[in-house]
């Protein structure tokens, strides 16, 4: 009892991790920052209306991605680019 209280005291203290899904800005640097700059990267999205700016940004990293990435991290990535985009 007093082993899972313990692993719950530090888990509660230490948090939810942070997933490197969830901070596209990050993915992108790592990841797509030493071919393109995300201005870069957006250009050709930007002359697309909006409602298709997305799927021209999953493809557009899931084609140029130097290492795979996953699902989760493609969507941080491509949210990331949106914000850059307006």
């Amino acid at each position: 009892m007093k082993k899972a209280l313990a692993v719950l005291v530090i888990a509660a203290l230490v948090g939810p991790a942070a997933s490197p899904a969830q901070d596209g800005e990050a993915l992108f640097k790592s990841r797509c920052s030493a071919c393109h700059t995300a201005k870069k990267a957006t250009t050709s999205a930007r002359k697309l209306p909006q409602a298709e700016r997305s799927a021209y940004l999953d493809k557009f990293v899931s084609k140029h991605s130097p290492a795979p990435v996953d699902e989760p991290q493609r969507k941080a990535i491509v949210d990331y680019l949106l914000g850059v985009t307006d």
